[in-house]
Order: C-alpha cells, then structure tokens, then sequence
C-alpha cells in the first residue's frame, strides 16, 4: 500500500514535469511567433515607408534623366510628398507641356517651380531656354515661339538669347506667301520695326508684327522703291541677278537716279564677270545695259573701253565691221562725251564703274536706320 502511494506521486511528479515542459515549449513558441511578427511587422513597415519610396523615388529619377517624362511624372505622383517629388512633377510637366508645344503650360510650370527646388528650376529654365533657340528641330510652332519669346524674362535672365533675330524668325514664318527675302525697318517711323518680305514672285509686302501675328500694310510707292533698293543692296554680294531684278522693280514703280546709278554698276559687274570668263557676248550686252540704265558719262566709258577691247581680239576686217557698227550706233555718245572714234586711241575708260557714288552709297546705307540686314536666302 505504501509502495502504490509513492508510485502515484512519482507520476503526479512526472506529469507536472511533463506539463510544465509543454508550457515552456508553449511559451517559446508564442513568444518566438510573436517576434517573428513584430519583426515582419517592422520590416514590412520599413520597406513600405523608407525602402519602397527610396526604389521608386531612384526609379522615377532614372525615367527624368532618360527623358521619360510621362513614366517619371506618374511615378513621382505615387510618391506624394517624399523628398522633392512635387517639384519633379512639376519639371516633367514642363518638359511634357514643351514637347507637345504648349508654351503657356510649359511657363506655368516654371512659375509654380519659382518657390521650389532652386536646381530644378533653373534647370527648367535651361530647357525652355534650348527649345527655344532651336524652336524649328524642338518642334515648336510659330505662335508657341512669340509666346514664349514675349516671357523670355522669365528664363533668359542673362540675355543669352537673341530675341529680335528669334522673333523675326518666327513672324516670318507666319506669313502665308513664299518669300525669297526678309529685313525689318521702321518705315513709319513710330519707333516700332515692320517685317518687309521679298516674295518669290518679286514683290513687296510689309507686315506689322504684333505680338501673336502679323498684320499687312500697305506701302506708298516710296516706300517700295526703298524697300527694292534695301533688297538689291542686300542681294549684291551673294546673289547679282537677284540685285539686278530689285532695282529694276524699283524703277518700273517710280524714276530714281541713285536708283539707275545702283542698277548701272551692277550691269557692269555682270559684264565684268562675263568678260573675265570670256563671253565679250554677254559682257558687251549688260554694259550696254548699264549705259541705258544710267546714260551718264562713266556708264558709257565703261562700254566704250569694253568694245575697244572687244575689237582687239578680232580679226583685222571683222573688227572694222564692228567699231563701224558701234560707231553708228553710238556716234552722237561718242561726241557728246568727247571720245574718239579711232579704236587706235588711247582714251580715258572706266574698269569700276561709278566709284564714287558706289562709295557714297555705302556710307549713305551704313547710317540708314536699323533693320535693313541681310536677308536670309531661300
């Protein structure tokens, strides 16, 4: 009896032993799921407040720098308030709204960048500042330019553009004819440059350039005149011809002497050019042009020296026949001016043409007003 009472207490012993071993290995094993879910909890927390934002953050900075702007702005817009991304949406819209050709929603963004991250907006100042400069390849239009141009204070603070050369540009652009040439001048002289156009078809047309287009005016016949004689001067160096035909549009408007004396020595520079390759055909017809423009002494010494020389290079019978021609023709020039009609003569000719006036004309058009630049070629 004795025995069968220890022997219970000993399994009463064991079993206490074996639940308290359960209820140590219980408790390790709560406390052990508890850790590991505070420990989720807060890796989970890290990840979704500081690791998640910092990847999106790097990837939307990725898409900016690729020019991406769309892929970086919607990123940027899940970030909501993390680090700078407010101001990065507000550069990649200015980019977006500059690629699609909405200069007022490219400057809006600017001025909402004006109290945020200083580096993007300058950097956004840069970007207008390029498109701008590089408007036809940026893919910008016409009136986005002016628009942009009219704001230039607001990202060109240090002048870097040339924003009448730009705006000349695009007004040009807007007009609906095709011209071969353009310049600006005040010709009503209210202190406000006019676009003149030479167009294809030799005419003249002259707009006031308002701030988003132009507006036609019409022009007196003197201010046509001017204007032919400003194209023909523009024209003399790169293109002869196209100086030659804007004098004589001049003068089918309205009798110029300054005018004839332009148009005379630009027929002999056309001879001239004829004779040194060696068509006296070509070289003798505009000299006789350039008498006929100008009809004046220096015009016609200019012809009679070229004929001399022409006549030097013929046989002895053909070049009878042709001074005898010449001189029929030109006899009553020849006494007028005092000249001799013996080829054999040494008599006092003209190689340049009307020096002086020439010279005159240019020191007359070096302080003529502002805007008769050189116009840009087709």
């Amino acid at each position: 009896m004795y025995e069968e009472k220890n022997n219970q207490k000993d399994n009463q012993k064991k079993n206490k032993e074996k639940r308290d071993v359960k209820s140590v290995v219980k408790d390790v094993v709560v406390t052990t799921l508890v850790t590991a879910v505070i420990i989720f909890v807060i890796g989970l927390g890290f990840y979704w407040f500081q690791l998640r934002p910092m990847q999106h953050y790097s990837s939307a900075n990725t898409l900016l720098q690729t020019e991406d702007y769309e892929g970086a702005a919607e990123l940027y817009r899940q970030l909501g308030d993390y680090e700078d991304s407010q101001d990065r949406i507000l550069y990649a819209e200015g980019m977006i709204a500059l690629r699609s050709d909405d200069g007022a929603a490219a400057l809006q963004k600017l001025d909402a960048l004006q109290n945020g991250s200083r580096e993007l907006y300058q950097a956004l100042q840069g970007r207008i500042r390029a498109f701008v400069s590089d408007w036809k390849n940026k893919g910008l239009s016409s009136d986005t330019l002016l628009l942009l141009l009219e704001n230039s204070f607001k990202y060109d603070t240090e002048g870097k553009l040339d924003v009448n050369a730009l705006t000349l540009e695009a007004h040009a652009e807007l007009v609906e004819d095709d011209f071969y040439a353009q310049y600006t001048r005040d010709l009503d002289e209210d202190g406000e440059e006019e676009l003149i156009c030479l167009t294809k078809e030799f005419t003249v047309k002259a707009y006031r350039m308002l701030p988003d287009k132009n507006q036609e005016i019409e022009l007196s016949e003197e201010q046509q005149v001017e204007c032919f004689t400003d194209f023909g001067d523009n024209a003399l160096e790169e293109n002869l011809e196209t100086a030659i035909t804007c004098y004589r549009k001049g003068l089918e408007i309205a009798d110029s002497p300054e005018l004839e004396i332009r148009l005379s020595d630009a027929l002999m520079e056309k001879s001239r050019l004829f004779e040194e390759a060696g068509d006296f055909t070509n070289a003798l017809y505009h000299a006789e042009n350039a008498y006929a423009a100008s009809g004046d002494k220096e015009a016609f010494l200019y012809f009679y020296g070229l004929m001399k020389k022409y006549i030097s290079t013929l046989e002895e019978e053909e070049a009878a026949s042709s001074w005898e021609q010449f001189t029929a023709d030109y006899g009553e020039d020849m006494e007028i001016f005092e000249l001799s009609r013996d080829p054999e003569e040494e008599t006092e000719t003209v190689e340049q043409g009307h020096s002086e006036e020439a010279d005159s004309s240019e020191e007359n058009s070096e302080e003529e007003p502002e805007g008769s630049g050189e116009p840009a070629e087709p």
